[in-house]
Protein backbone atom coordinates (compact mmCIF):
# COMPACT_ATOMS: atom_id res chain seq x y z
CA UNK A 1 0.00 0.00 0.00
CA UNK A 2 1.25 3.37 -0.66
CA UNK A 3 1.93 5.34 2.64
CA UNK A 4 -0.17 8.46 3.57
CA UNK A 5 3.08 11.18 3.18
CA UNK A 6 3.27 9.16 -0.77
CA UNK A 7 -0.54 10.06 -1.64
CA UNK A 8 -0.54 13.56 0.02
CA UNK A 9 2.68 14.08 -2.33
CA UNK A 10 0.16 12.64 -5.82
CA UNK A 11 -2.40 15.34 -3.89
CA UNK A 12 -0.08 18.11 -4.16
CA UNK A 13 1.31 16.66 -7.37
CA UNK A 14 -2.22 16.29 -9.69
CA UNK A 15 -4.76 17.87 -7.61
CA UNK A 16 -6.29 21.38 -6.86
CA UNK A 17 -7.55 21.02 -3.60
CA UNK A 18 -8.31 22.57 0.08
CA UNK A 19 -9.55 20.01 2.56
CA UNK A 20 -8.65 16.38 2.30
CA UNK A 21 -8.14 13.50 4.42
CA UNK A 22 -6.25 10.00 3.69
CA UNK A 23 -7.65 7.33 5.47
CA UNK A 24 -5.88 4.37 6.82
CA UNK A 25 -6.70 2.15 3.75
CA UNK A 26 -4.75 5.04 0.88
CA UNK A 27 -8.41 6.05 -0.07
CA UNK A 28 -8.63 10.02 0.13
CA UNK A 29 -12.04 11.86 1.63
CA UNK A 30 -12.18 15.14 -0.18
CA UNK A 31 -14.23 18.16 2.03
CA UNK A 32 -14.32 20.99 0.10
CA UNK A 33 -14.27 20.96 -4.18
CA UNK A 34 -11.26 18.81 -5.60
CA UNK A 35 -9.89 19.38 -9.63
CA UNK A 36 -7.58 17.12 -11.63
CA UNK A 37 -4.94 19.48 -12.74
CA UNK A 38 -5.65 19.35 -16.91
CA UNK A 39 -3.53 17.62 -19.19
CA UNK A 40 -1.50 20.82 -19.72
CA UNK A 41 -0.42 19.83 -16.59
CA UNK A 42 0.11 16.44 -16.19
CA UNK A 43 -0.53 13.33 -19.02
CA UNK A 44 -2.52 10.74 -16.38
CA UNK A 45 -4.94 8.18 -17.69
CA UNK A 46 -6.20 7.21 -14.32
CA UNK A 47 -6.85 8.77 -10.64
CA UNK A 48 -3.40 8.63 -9.37
CA UNK A 49 -5.23 8.60 -6.36
CA UNK A 50 -8.63 6.57 -5.17
CA UNK A 51 -11.05 8.72 -3.50
CA UNK A 52 -13.47 7.70 -0.65
CA UNK A 53 -15.64 10.82 -0.55
CA UNK A 54 -16.38 14.09 -2.37
CA UNK A 55 -18.37 16.39 -0.28
CA UNK A 56 -18.31 19.08 -2.67
CA UNK A 57 -17.47 19.09 -6.33
CA UNK A 58 -15.04 16.58 -8.16
CA UNK A 59 -13.64 18.01 -11.66
CA UNK A 60 -11.77 16.03 -14.01
CA UNK A 61 -12.42 17.80 -17.29
CA UNK A 62 -9.76 18.34 -19.84
CA UNK A 63 -7.52 15.39 -19.42
CA UNK A 64 -7.04 12.33 -20.70
CA UNK A 65 -8.27 9.76 -18.27
CA UNK A 66 -9.55 6.34 -19.91
CA UNK A 67 -11.05 5.20 -16.59
CA UNK A 68 -13.26 6.89 -13.81
CA UNK A 69 -11.76 3.93 -11.22
CA UNK A 70 -10.96 5.59 -8.07
CA UNK A 71 -13.71 7.88 -7.95
CA UNK A 72 -15.99 8.03 -5.17
CA UNK A 73 -19.26 6.27 -5.06
CA UNK A 74 -20.91 9.60 -3.86
CA UNK A 75 -20.04 13.16 -5.10
CA UNK A 76 -21.95 16.04 -2.96
CA UNK A 77 -22.04 18.35 -5.69
CA UNK A 78 -21.09 18.84 -9.54
CA UNK A 79 -18.81 15.63 -11.05
CA UNK A 80 -17.29 16.60 -14.21
CA UNK A 81 -15.57 14.25 -16.62
CA UNK A 82 -15.80 15.79 -19.71
CA UNK A 83 -13.04 15.98 -22.41
CA UNK A 84 -11.09 12.94 -21.59
CA UNK A 85 -11.26 9.61 -23.83
CA UNK A 86 -13.66 7.67 -21.63
CA UNK A 87 -15.46 5.16 -23.22
CA UNK A 88 -17.52 3.84 -20.34
CA UNK A 89 -18.83 5.48 -17.25
CA UNK A 90 -18.02 2.50 -14.99
CA UNK A 91 -16.38 3.40 -11.60
CA UNK A 92 -17.97 6.50 -12.00
CA UNK A 93 -19.91 8.34 -9.01
CA UNK A 94 -23.74 6.85 -8.63
CA UNK A 95 -25.23 9.81 -6.79
CA UNK A 96 -24.69 13.56 -7.52
CA UNK A 97 -26.09 16.46 -5.40
CA UNK A 98 -26.43 18.67 -8.36
CA UNK A 99 -24.66 17.60 -11.93
CA UNK A 100 -23.51 15.53 -13.84
CA UNK A 101 -20.93 16.29 -16.90
CA UNK A 102 -19.50 13.43 -19.05
CA UNK A 103 -19.84 15.48 -22.69
CA UNK A 104 -16.92 14.79 -25.33
CA UNK A 105 -15.13 11.67 -24.51
CA UNK A 106 -16.18 8.66 -26.38
CA UNK A 107 -18.52 7.02 -24.40
CA UNK A 108 -21.28 4.00 -26.66
CA UNK A 109 -23.33 4.24 -24.00
CA UNK A 110 -24.39 5.74 -20.65
CA UNK A 111 -24.02 2.93 -18.46
CA UNK A 112 -22.14 3.89 -15.43
CA UNK A 113 -24.34 7.37 -14.97
CA UNK A 114 -26.23 8.08 -11.70
CA UNK A 115 -30.41 6.97 -12.12
CA UNK A 116 -31.52 10.33 -10.25
CA UNK A 117 -29.58 13.63 -11.49
CA UNK A 118 -31.14 16.34 -9.51
CA UNK A 119 -29.77 19.24 -11.76
CA UNK A 120 -28.14 19.11 -15.40
CA UNK A 121 -27.07 15.59 -16.96
CA UNK A 122 -24.42 16.81 -20.54
CA UNK A 123 -23.42 13.70 -22.21
CA UNK A 124 -23.37 15.50 -25.67
CA UNK A 125 -19.90 15.28 -28.09
CA UNK A 126 -20.12 11.33 -27.78
CA UNK A 127 -20.51 8.72 -30.48
CA UNK A 128 -22.96 7.61 -28.91
CA UNK A 129 -25.12 3.90 -30.48
CA UNK A 130 -28.02 3.97 -27.27
CA UNK A 131 -28.82 5.73 -24.43
CA UNK A 132 -28.79 2.54 -22.51
CA UNK A 133 -28.09 3.72 -18.35
CA UNK A 134 -29.23 7.30 -19.47
CA UNK A 135 -31.10 8.81 -15.86
CA UNK A 136 -34.12 8.05 -14.55
CA UNK A 137 -35.20 11.27 -13.38
CA UNK A 138 -33.14 14.08 -14.32
CA UNK A 139 -34.25 17.49 -12.74
CA UNK A 140 -33.82 20.28 -15.48
CA UNK A 141 -31.56 19.54 -19.23
CA UNK A 142 -29.90 17.41 -20.72
CA UNK A 143 -27.61 17.81 -23.43
CA UNK A 144 -26.96 15.21 -26.59
CA UNK A 145 -25.65 15.19 -30.09
CA UNK A 146 -28.58 14.30 -32.44
CA UNK A 147 -28.26 11.06 -34.53
CA UNK A 148 -31.09 9.87 -36.86
CA UNK A 149 -30.13 6.72 -35.45
CA UNK A 150 -30.12 7.33 -32.18
CA UNK A 151 -33.05 6.25 -29.63
CA UNK A 152 -33.88 9.12 -27.65
CA UNK A 153 -37.25 8.51 -25.59
CA UNK A 154 -34.98 8.13 -22.72
CA UNK A 155 -34.59 11.85 -22.45
CA UNK A 156 -37.83 11.92 -21.82
CA UNK A 157 -37.00 11.36 -17.91
CA UNK A 158 -35.27 15.26 -18.26
CA UNK A 159 -37.32 18.40 -17.91
CA UNK A 160 -35.71 20.07 -20.78
CA UNK A 161 -33.97 18.23 -24.01
CA UNK A 162 -31.55 20.31 -25.94
CA UNK A 163 -30.44 18.78 -29.64
CA UNK A 164 -27.38 19.17 -30.53
CA UNK A 165 -25.29 19.27 -34.01
CA UNK A 166 -23.15 16.71 -35.05
CA UNK A 167 -20.91 15.72 -37.79
CA UNK A 168 -23.66 14.48 -41.33
CA UNK A 169 -23.20 14.97 -44.79
CA UNK A 170 -27.32 15.43 -45.18
CA UNK A 171 -28.44 18.47 -46.27
CA UNK A 172 -31.49 18.19 -44.31
CA UNK A 173 -29.89 17.16 -40.28
CA UNK A 174 -30.72 20.17 -39.06
CA UNK A 175 -33.75 20.85 -40.08
CA UNK A 176 -34.34 17.11 -38.91
CA UNK A 177 -32.79 17.73 -35.39
CA UNK A 178 -35.47 20.87 -35.02
CA UNK A 179 -38.19 18.95 -36.12
CA UNK A 180 -37.77 16.05 -33.64
CA UNK A 181 -36.57 18.81 -30.48
CA UNK A 182 -40.04 20.14 -31.28
CA UNK A 183 -41.87 16.81 -30.94
CA UNK A 184 -39.64 15.74 -27.75
CA UNK A 185 -40.51 19.19 -26.25
CA UNK A 186 -44.05 18.76 -26.34
CA UNK A 187 -43.30 15.30 -23.94
CA UNK A 188 -40.94 16.22 -22.03
CA UNK A 189 -40.95 15.47 -18.09
CA UNK A 190 -44.32 14.24 -18.21
CA UNK A 191 -44.40 10.36 -17.73
CA UNK A 192 -44.88 7.17 -19.26
CA UNK A 193 -47.75 7.69 -20.74
CA UNK A 194 -46.25 10.52 -22.66
CA UNK A 195 -43.46 8.14 -23.93
CA UNK A 196 -46.08 6.34 -25.71
CA UNK A 197 -48.01 9.60 -27.24
CA UNK A 198 -43.87 10.71 -28.10
CA UNK A 199 -43.57 7.24 -29.48
CA UNK A 200 -45.88 7.86 -31.75
CA UNK A 201 -45.46 11.25 -32.44
CA UNK A 202 -42.36 10.70 -33.77
CA UNK A 203 -42.72 7.74 -35.73
CA UNK A 204 -45.36 9.51 -37.62
CA UNK A 205 -42.93 12.49 -38.44
CA UNK A 206 -41.10 9.54 -39.59
CA UNK A 207 -38.21 9.13 -37.22
CA UNK A 208 -38.63 5.69 -36.61
CA UNK A 209 -35.24 5.34 -35.05
CA UNK A 210 -35.60 8.17 -32.62
CA UNK A 211 -38.44 6.77 -31.73
CA UNK A 212 -37.67 3.48 -29.95
CA UNK A 213 -36.03 3.13 -26.28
Amino acid sequence: MVSKTEIIKLLHKYFSFHDVKVLPNGQVEAYGDISLLNRFDNEVTTLPVSFKLVKESLSLEDNLLVSLKGCPVDVGMTFDCSRNNLESLEYGPQTVGWNYYCNHNQLGNLKGAPALIPNNFNCMGNPLKSLEGFPTKIGNATWITYSEKLPLLRTLAATFVFLELGDSQDPEYGNKLNQVQKILAQYQGKGKRAMFDCQKALEDAGFEENARW
